[in-house]
């Protein structure tokens, strides 16, 4: 987790199997709704969410939020 003074910065990696993450959005019957609900709740609260995974390459999922002025 990093922070500036308008962006919160969360990054989360792992090191798994990976899988296709456009894919797995695209058929959210066959991939659950994990992805799907993540990325509604980071909408929700006006921030991004980028997930970068590929086979046998492991994740790092990235979530930004712009921070109120203060």
């Amino acid at each position: 987790m990093s922070h500036t003074d308008q962006v919160l910065s969360i990054v989360i990696d792992d090191d798994g199997k990976g899988f296709d993450a456009q894919k797995l959005l695209a058929e959210k019957k066959e991939a659950g709704m994990g992805l799907f609900f993540m990325r509604e709740r980071i909408n929700y609260i006006n921030g991004r969410i980028f997930i970068n995974s590929s086979k046998n390459n492991g994740t790092r999922i990235t979530i930004n939020r712009i921070l109120p002025n203060s």
